[in-house]
């Protein structure tokens, strides 16, 4: 038997069977396998996940869409008032199910119908600025509700129930971001601005918490002053001292 030349290529390995066909992916991302093959196991077990967007039922069930998440559409606030202005029931005997069901067909849950039309279509809201008038019913019913008590144990919904048009979540951040005495308006100075980024760097974006380390300003004040035009000429200069303060000697 003579060997083959040094440097030559081995000879081409010859199959005696037709290579197997490679699996079809359906729209869903299901794959369809040939008859007589297994299926191809994902170490990762993505094969056998759920297509985005459908709920998986229970065994001898029908796959139902997810509700949708995220920003409305103008579309949607459209439907949805159509269909609650339309609905026979009073404000308060409505079936949030039904009409959710009616508008979107599952893909808006009754929550987010009942939430959106409450906060934000409702007739009667008032968005626009504040006027004196107001700030001043505010400040009128706090001190007559408070009483020296706290204004975080206020009843929120009372105050609010003084204002026609304005909700609950308004009054209350009114009166914790602009009419409260006790903020402190002043421009801020260097040692808050460190403040602000060491505890940033460590409690993320985590505003609540961040701003009961702070005399005087509010969750909402903090929270502009790291997202201002500002934070990045104080996050050069402050950052870099934070991660050293943060970090464990060595």
């Amino acid at each position: 038997m003579k060997s083959a030349p040094a440097g030559s290529r081995p000879p081409p390995l010859i199959i005696d069977h037709p290579p197997a066909k490679r699996a079809r992916v359906s729209p869903l991302g299901a794959a369809r396998h040939p008859r007589g093959q297994l299926p191809c196991v994902d170490p990762l077990g993505s094969a056998s996940r759920p297509a985005a967007g459908v709920v998986t039922p229970p065994r001898g069930g029908l796959a139902v869409p997810a509700a949708k998440t995220g920003r409305w559409t103008k579309r949607e606030d459209e439907t949805l008032r159509a269909v609650v202005e339309a609905d026979a029931a009073g404000a308060g005997a409505r079936d949030w199910g039904a009409l959710a069901a009616r508008a979107f067909g599952g893909a808006r849950s009754p929550s987010q119908c009942a939430d959106r039309w409450e906060k934000v279509l409702k007739l009667g809201l008032v968005k626009g600025p504040w006027t004196p008038g107001e700030d001043e019913v505010v400040r009128r019913a706090v001190a007559a509700a408070a009483g020296g008590a706290p204004a975080g144990s206020l009843n929120w919904a009372a105050v609010a129930a003084l204002l026609p048009g304005r909700l609950t979540k308004q009054v209350r951040e009114r009166w914790q971001n602009h009419l409260d005495p006790h903020l402190v308006k002043t421009p801020w100075t260097a040692a808050e601005d460190f403040l602000l980024v060491s505890l940033q760097a460590v409690l993320g974006n985590r505003w609540n918490e961040i701003s009961r380390a702070f005399t005087g300003r509010s969750e909402n004040a903090i929270k502009n002053r790291w997202n201002s035009k500002q934070r990045r000429r104080f996050l050069n200069d402050a950052k870099p001292r934070a991660r050293r303060a943060s970090s464990p000697e060595r």
